[in-house]
């Protein structure tokens, strides 16, 4: 009976024990709640406007020449050695997230050269466009990274002394890839 008694005692101690430590979670254990509201308004928009007009050299014939929002279009004819036209126009970032230039592919210049032509595609102050360039988002231009930019296009026949062929037909794809700029302060 003793031993009973024992048992009884020890499942009893056991069972305020654990309802001691369930009391003890309940009065130590909180809920945190967070709640909050994100809201993302950047606007991205990155575009070419104000095509100029050409400046030519000879009688270069212009087939077409398109301008849109994200592409520039040119085809021209080139007669003889000395022959050019060169385009200015715009990129614009007329969005308020910040953007910079990841990649500039140009044509294949040994194409070009094997061909006797010139093919430039720079800012218009003849600077190279290159990786990391920024236009500035809202505006918020400053001298050195303008919201604008003006870009030059030029392709010209070079002087030869003989033609090897009397015309020919080269594509001359160019293209800026933009993106998101990082950490502009």
């Amino acid at each position: 009976m003793k031993r009973k008694q024992v048992m009884n005692i020890v499942m009893l101690c056991f069972a305020l024990a654990i309802m001691f430590i369930s009391i003890g979670y309940a009065a130590l254990k909180a809920n945190l709640t967070i709640t909050g509201k994100a809201t993302v308004s950047g606007n991205w928009k990155v575009i070419f406007e104000n095509l100029g007009e050409p400046t030519t050299v000879g009688n270069p014939d212009i087939k077409e020449v398109d301008l849109s929002a994200t592409e520039f279009k040119l085809n021209v004819e080139l007669f003889k050695p000395l022959d050019a036209v060169t385009y200015t126009f715009d990129v614009r970032n007329a969005g308020t997230i910040d953007a910079e230039v990841v990649t500039v592919v140009f044509p294949d210049l040994a194409a070009l050269t094997a061909n006797n032509l010139t093919y430039s595609f720079t800012y218009a102050d003849g600077s190279a466009i290159k990786q990391g360039d920024l236009l500035l988002g809202n505006c918020k231009s400053t001298n050195l990274t303008p919201c604008t930019k003006q870009l030059k296009l030029s392709v010209k026949f070079n002087d030869v002394d003989k033609l090897e062929q009397n015309s020919m037909s080269l594509s001359l794809d160019s293209s800026i890839l933009y993106q998101q700029a990082q950490d502009i302060d």
